[in-house]
């Protein structure tokens, strides 16, 4: 009965983990592959010279990729509270940032830049944030043909 018990444990947390979706985004020459959490709903806004996509999830928290390299996420409120608004303009154009924090209602957020974009998310809980940090860290780029 102990082995049922631990192989439905296990089988539990492998499940509860989530899946993850290969995300394939396009910025300035260069091609970005992404590992996000399933489930959510994307929003893709186009300004004058920059694009945004802003994965929206159900739980509140949106994952960000940008290649709005001056002013960031213009998502993340956070971020312009604690360094304000033009913190990104003020870091050289091929300097490498990255910033995070937390809200008092513990929901995390985190803005990384490198060169040509600005990858981050806001409102995560504690387990969107691994999920989201490990998407940052494992992004892979690789320029267009």
């Amino acid at each position: 009965m102990k082995n049922y018990i631990a192989i439905y444990t296990v089988l539990m947390l492998l499940t509860s983990c989530g899946t993850t979706k290969g995300v394939k985004l396009e910025a300035k020459k260069t091609n970005y592959f992404l590992d996000l959490p399933d489930g959510y709903d994307l929003q893709k806004k186009q300004g004058e010279v920059y694009k945004e996509y802003h994965f929206a999830y159900p739980d509140g928290s949106i994952f960000y990729f940008t290649d709005d390299d001056e002013s960031g996420g213009a998502v993340n409120k956070e971020k312009i509270k604690k360094y304000g608004n033009d913190i990104l303009v003020k870091i050289a154009v091929n300097d490498t940032i990255d910033i995070s924090g937390s809200s008092q209602d513990e929901k995390y957020w985190r803005e990384k830049k490198e060169t040509g974009i600005v990858v981050g998310y806001v409102n995560a809980t504690k387990g969107r944030k691994e999920s989201f940090d490990n998407a940052i860290s494992t992004m892979e780029r690789k320029p267009k043909n």
